[in-house]
């Protein structure tokens, strides 16, 4: 696995896990093989097994052993009412935090309630002027609209 994707996915395996736990309840294996197919690529046992045990201990998903025709039993894993709720909570979540992602990376950050407030504070005018000329410059260079201090 690339280092850069294992350090994204550190962050979100958790929540990617419990989507999928929450759309078929599934076995280590089979999950490790639908988050390659997504796109992860390959996750080891060492990075997959403990995160599954952290959140049945956090009650956020439940297991259960079945026979297999195929070797030993395996571990199931389901969602909890608790672990439902969490998710729904963590795709709200991730919407907001992925569209300021977007964009921020896109370019397209307009801190709007900053020049809305700081035009307040200053006047209407001169602030629209100056808003104009920053944006005319960003677009000639290629740079994101807004100033720095803007962002605050």
């Amino acid at each position: 696995m690339n280092p850069k994707t294992q350090q994204w996915l550190h962050g979100f395996l958790d929540f990617c896990l419990l989507g999928l736990i929450d759309a078929q309840r599934d076995y280590g294996r089979s999950l490790a093989e639908r988050l390659a197919q997504s796109g992860f690529g390959d996750i080891p046992g060492g990075t997959l097994y403990p995160a599954l045990v952290r959140m049945e201990r956090q009650g956020l998903i439940a297991a259960s052993k079945e026979p297999s025709a195929s070797g030993p039993p395996r571990k199931y894993y389901e969602t909890t009412a608790k672990g439902r709720e969490t998710f729904r909570e963590l795709v709200e979540t991730w919407e907001q935090f992925k569209a300021a992602v977007e964009a921020t990376v896109d370019g397209k950050a307009i801190p709007r309630e900053a020049i809305a407030r700081q035009s307040a504070i200053r006047g209407g005018e001169a602030v629209r002027r100056e808003e104009a000329t920053c944006r005319e410059e960003a677009v000639r260079r290629s740079e994101p609209i807004g100033r720095e201090g803007d962002w605050r």
